[in-house]
């Protein structure tokens, strides 16, 4: 996963290497966009469930016990209701997306971009761009997409 620096609200934009949208927790690797309040809870308070030798499927383990644990403490650390946010969720190397309103998704094409920049980035994937490349167009098109770029890698123990 490569994420941009740059986190914007209020019509303002902040670049802190503490401010990471990508997070590392336990079997996950986690990407968020979106609201700021949302992005620190996933980020910061949220603890996914391990998944165990019986979730074979790990479509349904997201859909069945993440989203349910993601929308309960998001719930329990917020008076608000309106959920704005997509996240990335990489589980043993598989990529799920959520959007606001809990719906996964999977890729067959296996590209994701999610935030404001997305568009840009998942087009200049499909036109062939690796992923860092990607970002940088993104980032010289999209005012909100830019600042230094981190890139985290998942390693699968067999």
């Amino acid at each position: 996963m490569i994420a941009d620096t740059l986190v914007s609200a209020d019509n303002a934009t902040y670049k802190d290497p503490r401010m990471s949208k990508i997070t590392e927790s336990g079997q996950y690797l986690i990407g968020v966009a979106g609201d700021v309040w949302a992005c620190n809870i996933i980020n910061h308070i949220w603890k996914p469930p391990a998944p165990t030798v019986k979730d074979k499927d790990l479509f349904k383990f997201v859909i069945t016990k993440v989203v349910p644990t993601l929308r309960t403490c998001l719930d329990d650390n917020s008076d608000k209701k309106d959920y704005t946010f997509s996240v990335l969720i990489s589980i043993k190397g598989q990529v799920f997306e959520l959007d606001e309103d809990f719906a996964t998704t999977v890729h067959q094409e296996g590209f994701y971009a999610i935030g404001s920049g997305g568009d840009y980035a998942m087009g200049a994937l499909f036109a062939g761009a690796d992923p860092m490349k990607a970002i940088e167009i993104a980032g010289r098109l999209d005012p909100k997409t830019g600042g230094d770029f981190q890139e985290f890698t998942q390693w699968i123990s067999q």
